[in-house]
C-alpha cells in the first residue's frame, strides 16, 4: 500500500491556488473590460435637464434648461393639451438658434400656447433629429407646483 507524501499534496494544493489565481485574473480582467469598453459608450440618448414651475394663479408654466446637451430650438418641441409647439415658437427665437442653460420658456394663455394650464395637464419635452425622437421630460400640472 502506498502512503501519502507531503510532496504530493503540496503538488494538489500548489495547483489548486494557481487555479484560483488563474481564475481571479480572468475574472479581474474581464470586468475590467467591461468598463472600459461597454461602460464608456454613449447611449445615444440626449442629455438635459429641465425645471417645471406652475403658477396657479395665472395657469401658467415655465419651463427652464438648466443643464445638458447643445439642444437645437426648433428640434424641442412642447407637447401639452392642446397644442405642440416648438421651444423656437415659444421662446419667439429662430429655428436654429441654440438653447442655453438658462432659457426659458413659458406655457400660458397670453402666448402661442393660447390656453390656460390646469393641474392634472401632462406635459412632454420631445427632442427630434430627423426621424429620431427623444422623450427628455414628462411633467404633469400640479396644483402645488414644481
Amino acid at each position: 500500500m502506498r502512503g501519502t507524501s507531503g510532496d504530493d499534496r503540496a503538488v494538489s494544493e500548489g495547483a489548486g491556488v494557481a487555479a484560483l489565481v488563474l481564475l481571479t485574473v480572468l475574472v479581474t480582467a474581464s470586468v475590467g473590460m467591461n468598463v472600459l469598453f461597454v461602460g464608456g459608450e454613449d447611449d445615444t440618448g440626449i442629455q438635459a435637464d429641465f425645471e417645471f414651475r406652475y403658477f396657479s394663479g395665472q395657469e401658467s408654466l415655465l419651463i427652464t434648461y438648466n443643464e445638458g446637451d447643445e439642444l437645437v430650438a426648433g428640434n424641442l418641441t412642447v407637447s401639452a393639451p392642446g397644442a405642440t409647439l416648438s421651444w423656437a415658437e415659444l421662446g419667439r427665437a429662430n429655428a436654429t438658434d441654440t438653447i442655453e442653460p438658462g432659457a426659458l420658456v413659458q406655457l400660458r394663455s397670453n402666448n402661442a400656447y393660447g390656453r390656460d394650464l390646469r393641474p392634472g395637464a401632462n406635459i412632454s419635452l420631445v427632442y427630434a433629429t430627423g426621424t429620431n425622437q427623444t422623450v427628455l421630460e414628462t411633467y404633469e400640472v400640479s396644483s402645488t407646483g414644481s
